[in-house]
């Protein structure tokens, strides 16, 4: 029988510190594996396939909780050169960023017509597109030459995983509320003679997460199958992108280790995986309503592939050692 979590324990073993793995990776894998095996023992799949999801989860948690350790100690002992890194990305990390978020903004205002000043409701619903191409091009920029080091592909990994926890907050708490604000000011340029007693309803979109499910519960109850997979695809499609920036930096991440890149190769590369990425996504609109496939995998499918060839390709032999010191003078 060959124990869970081999792949990510060889992972562990080449990115962590040992003091990180000694403290907090070994334990978890421990209990992963423990678990594991006491799921077998019962014999039921349900059971086993429980285990391997709550333990997988929380050595998630463990994994990033010791990347924040390690980067935190490492940091005080970076070079000159992965500093200038960190800071040079930074900015095109900012620049990237704000250049398409306005883009984004401004295309629905241009159709609409509407006051420029109106854009700041569009901006949280454009963030979830904008950061992962920003984060990519950032990170394409920085991981090349002398940067190319452990320490600073760590720091970009804990910055893919806090811009994932941003988009999971901005889904759950902002978009909802600028998204029916939005909506509201516009029907009520539309519609100047508005009936108080009968509000605007909020889509799905307009919902946080705990009325997006009861909006769920109810359709379900209603049966109505072709609506309730198209509100399903929107429901789960949230989860997914909300990952999308961790998963698109760990890709980088690792195709950056395999071999010696150019800026532009490099950041060629990364524009091509984020278009990729985005064009699978917006497919899931359309297989929706031709495929049997459920919604939730749909929406899971892109990231799932990006998460797994960076496991592979992080997991592998690398080609490409780190950039050799500086001659002393």
């Amino acid at each position: 029988m060959m124990a869970p979590g081999r792949r990510v324990h060889a992972l562990a073993t080449r990115w962590y510190s040992e003091r990180a793995r000694r403290r907090l990776i070994d334990p978890a894998m421990a209990d992963l594996q423990a678990e594991y095996v006491a799921a077998r023992r019962t014999g039921s799949h349900a059971h086993v396939f429980g285990a391997l999801v709550a333990g997988y989860l929380a050595m998630a948690k463990v994994l990033v909780i010791a990347g924040c350790g390690d980067l935190g100690a490492g940091i005080v002992t970076w070079q000159p050169e992965e500093r200038a890194g960190a800071r040079a990305g930074a900015w095109v990390a900012l620049i990237v960023v704000s250049v398409l978020t306005a883009l984004f903004v401004s295309l629905p205002l241009a159709r609409l017509d509407a006051s420029l000043w109106l854009s700041i409701y569009l901006i949280p619903q454009a963030l979830p597109l904008s950061v992962p191409f920003g984060l990519a091009v950032a990170v394409a920029s920085m991981l090349r030459g002398a940067a190319l080091t452990r320490k600073l592909a760590a720091a970009v990994l804990v910055a893919g995983a806090l811009a994932s926890v941003g988009m999971f907050a901005n889904f759950s708490w902002l978009i909802p509320e600028s998204n029916q604000r939005f909506r509201e000011i516009v029907w009520a340029q539309l519609d100047p003679h508005p009936n108080p007693s009968t509000p605007l309803g909020r889509g799905l979109n307009e919902l946080g997460w705990s009325d997006a499910r009861k909006r769920l519960r109810e359709m379900r109850a209603r049966a109505d199958t072709g609506e309730l997979r198209r509100s399903e695809t929107t429901y789960y499609r949230r989860f997914a992108m909300s990952v999308t920036p961790m998963v698109i930096v760990g890709l980088i991440v690792a195709i950056a280790f395999r071999r010696a890149w150019t800026r532009a190769g490099l950041t060629s590369v990364a524009l091509f995986l984020c278009a990729s990425h985005y064009a699978l996504q917006s497919s899931t609109w359309t297989l929706v309503d031709i495929t049997i496939v459920p919604p939730i995998v749909l929406v899971w499918t892109p990231d799932a592939i990006c998460g797994l060839a960076a496991l592979l390709l992080a997991c592998g032999s690398r080609s490409v050692p780190t950039a050799p010191p500086a001659p002393t003078r």
